[in-house]
């Protein structure tokens, strides 16, 4: 009886020495990351206003287009290589949104 029962707690000794070790290594590391970092709010405010402001790129191709893309590899939808001049597609941008609404009466 004795012997199953020392048998039973040694083989229960190392789990239990680990998980108590990896406990306390959590814990110094937790601890040292609240040093460095200070205060979270500031932290997180400053992340968030570093992550909306997204550098501007600058569009190639016409911008005047309906169809050009708004990109930096693109030029647009119908003719992605380009060029724009004498493009068959080309449609005003402005002229597009104000026939699109429109519509006609017979």
């Amino acid at each position: 009886m004795w012997e199953t029962l020392f048998i039973f707690i040694l083989g229960l000794t190392p789990p239990v020495v680990s998980g108590v070790v990896a406990y306390n290594a959590m814990e110094r590391m937790r601890s040292r990351m609240q040093a460095v970092t200070g205060d979270r709010a500031a932290n997180h405010a400053a992340l968030a206003y570093a992550v909306s402001v997204t550098p501007r790129r600058r569009a190639i191709g016409d911008t005047t287009c309906r169809y050009n893309a708004r990109s930096s590899h693109l030029r647009c939808a119908v003719n992605p290589a380009g060029p724009c001049e004498g493009c068959l597609s080309y449609e005003a941008a402005h002229l597009a949104r104000q026939t699109s609404g429109t519509t006609t009466s017979q």
